[in-house]
């Protein structure tokens, strides 16, 4: 410690004099002086709140070149507005705090920075002073809020994240019962994001969730709480509300924000948004229990057919936990043989010959009993599942395939019904053609059928993939056709073999005449464009009667046989011809 003794004599020094002083004191002073020249910190020395002697590393941090710009000065000068009062009180009063004091300290053209400052008092035969000591903590701090910051925002968007948001959830609901008004919680979730990630780019993928979280944040109150929790996946916390009716505007300002192009460098995308909203207290109190209802709610929006918003009613809970039971039950289905296939045929009309059949994934699980397709298939899709269990459809119905030849049958042409994600897959060409190569089935006895609304979101990424295949010789079908927003001369663009008009427009073919003359103008249009027309869903013999009317091509539904097993479907391949042609 620098004695006061030596201290008080520097009082009326310039920084020039108080080293020749320090110099000629002898060795103990030298050495002190060497100890303060070698410090990193500010320290300097104050009489009568005048700076009278400042360190190399002081003036380095104050951004001064010289002393004789800081000597004479007031200490207070280089001290903040917030914290120069304080300082100001401590320097005229002479007092010392026992730990350090973090103050802002102001260099020439510098900006503020953080100090944790001791301020330690001295009396000389009546000479008194402050020695001011200063440890710049500006890099600690950045650090520390940098820590802080990754704890509780996303580091992509900028936007809470999930610690964050509950804590925001929590506080909001606890101001909300004391205002006594309703908090909104909705959950957002953004249709077609994958696309974007899996085609274009992660690259691409994160400038579109930057510019959707800014989108979600200009559509919303300056008190409302935008976070990500992950993936495509936000939330928004809307607190203290007094009318109900704000929810549903704010929701559809959303959809309609989310609707407009997204422009990621030289790409433009098109997504959309599904939102599920649940309200404290009507739905629940407990912040957790929010959440699981407001993803609830954003499933079945999802459901409706996307770009939607829904609200949680009680029964969607059971719905949650479903999903849940249906995702876990699938990890283990492969491994436990669970899937397997079952078989429709498909019957010409002109010849009464059948000319395949479609292979229809069946799961009986051990926890969860038969679950039908409509409940599984959608989960394979979000459990990335899809691609491993697709390759176990076609390998298997190619089997089936060579055991119908070794049974005696003519060779039976199998569909397999193809989700988007497969065909995004880069590798599911050539796995396709490997498996064919592998079982050495031809390939115009492997048919592969896509949905029409499959086609029109993707034809972009899915065009070269089908294109591969049918020029590898694979027959092509559209399934579901009518459902979707495509016409018929915009199928000239893809490599469609086969049309298969929907069940829906079947069923109602003989009691309602749009149906019918719906159905008429696709079977004619369709062979104008050489395809060959196919409808599902024949249960009754009048609605074949109508189609051989119309001149259909084939059919297939319960009229003609229901799916089965490949064991149990013998009997009825063997009572008709097979025409591959």
């Amino acid at each position: 410690m620098v004695h006061n003794e030596f201290w008080g004599r520097m009082l009326d020094r310039t920084y020039n004099e108080a080293i020749d002083e320090i110099l000629s004191v002898g060795d103990d002073q030298s050495w002190a002086l060497s100890l303060v020249e070698a410090s990193r910190d500010l320290i300097c020395l104050c009489h009568g709140g005048f700076v009278t002697f400042i360190n190399e590393a002081g003036l380095k941090h104050l951004g001064i070149k010289s002393a004789k710009d800081i000597i004479g000065r007031r200490f207070t000068d280089f001290v903040h507005t917030d914290d120069r009062d304080t300082v100001q009180w401590l320097l005229e009063k002479r007092y010392q705090e026992q730990d350090p004091l973090t103050i802002k300290l102001v260099g020439i053209g510098n900006k503020p920075f953080d100090a944790d400052t001791l301020f330690v008092p001295f009396d000389n035969d009546g000479e008194t002073g402050m020695v001011v000591q200063a440890h710049d903590i500006s890099l600690r701090k950045e650090r520390d809020e940098r820590i802080q910051f990754q704890a509780n925002y996303d580091m992509l968007t900028g936007l809470p994240n999930r610690s964050l948001f509950l804590d925001r959830l929590n506080q909001g609901m606890i101001r909300s019962q004391r205002e006594n008004k309703i908090l909104a919680l909705m959950f957002i979730d953004l249709d077609g994001f994958k696309y974007v990630n899996d085609i274009l780019g992660h690259h691409v993928g994160d400038l579109l969730l930057q510019q959707a979280a800014k989108r979600l944040t200009d559509c919303m109150r300056s008190t409302d709480t935008v976070a990500r929790l992950g993936g495509d996946e936000f939330t928004i916390i809307m607190p203290s509300l007094d009318d109900p009716a704000r929810i549903s505007l704010a929701a559809q300002r959303i959809l309609d924000a989310l609707e407009k192009p997204f422009y990621l460098n030289d790409e433009e995308a098109l997504v959309t948004g599904s939102i599920g909203i649940t309200v404290y207290p009507d739905d629940s109190i407990e912040a957790n229990d929010l959440l699981r209802n407001a993803d609830a709610a954003m499933y079945r929006a999802k459901d409706q057919g996307k770009a939607t918003f829904h609200y949680y009613t009680a029964g969607l809970n059971e719905e949650v936990k479903e999903r849940v039971a249906i995702k876990n039950g699938l990890s283990k289905a492969m491994e436990r043989n669970e899937f397997s296939l079952h078989y429709q045929p498909k019957l010409d009309l002109q010849t009464d010959c059948f000319t395949g059949v479609e292979a229809l994934m069946r799961w009986n699980s051990e926890e969860l009993g038969f679950v039908t397709p409509n409940r599984f298939i959608p989960s394979l899709e979000e459990t990335g599942l899809v691609n491993e269990v697709g390759e176990w459809v076609i390998r298997q119905a190619c089997k089936q395939h060579l055991k119908w030849l070794d049974a005696g049958l003519p060779p039976v042409r199998v569909a397999v019904n193809l989700s988007a994600r497969q065909l995004r897959e880069p590798s599911f060409v050539s796995i396709v053609d490997d498996v064919l190569r592998e079982l050495g089935v031809a390939p115009q006895f492997l048919e592969i059928e896509i949905t029409e609304s499959m086609l029109m979101s993707d034809s972009s990424a899915i065009i070269v993939a089908l294109d591969q295949l049918h020029e590898m010789g694979i027959p092509i079908a559209m399934d579901d056709f009518g459902t979707g927003y495509s016409s018929l001369s915009y199928l000239k663009r893809f490599p469609i073999d086969t049309i298969k008009i929907d069940r829906s427009f079947v069923a109602e073919i003989t009691s309602d005449p749009d149906y019918a003359e719906i159905i008429k103008t696709i079977i004619s249009m369709g062979k104008t464009l050489n395809r060959k027309i196919i409808a599902e869903g024949v249960e009754t013999e009048e609605q074949l009667s109508k189609l051989r009317e119309y001149h259909c091509d084939e059919i297939q539904g319960y009229f003609i046989s229901r799916p089965m097993p490949a064991a149990g479907l013998m009997s009825t391949l063997k009572e008709r011809k097979f025409s591959n042609t």
